[in-house]
């Protein structure tokens, strides 16, 4: 994986809580852990609602390869 620069790291922080609807913030609900059987390839939901427009988003985790074998 390549590393990202510093000045990139800090947009991305900004972006990531920025509504793709509406450009609200968007509000951390929560993590939920999947079943490992019932999920292989994900570990973590997050689940995020903007506090303008209530659109929802859920943000799936890759699993570490280390776990999913």
């Amino acid at each position: 994986m390549t590393k990202m620069p510093n000045a990139d790291v800090r947009a991305f922080h900004f972006l990531r809580d920025v509504c793709w609807v509406c450009g609200g913030q968007l509000v951390w609900g929560g993590d939920h852990e999947l079943d490992k059987e019932d999920n292989p390839e994900y570990y973590i939901v997050t689940n995020l609602t903007c506090s303008s427009c209530e659109s929802f988003v859920e943000v799936y985790h890759k699993r570490p390869e280390y776990e999913s074998k």
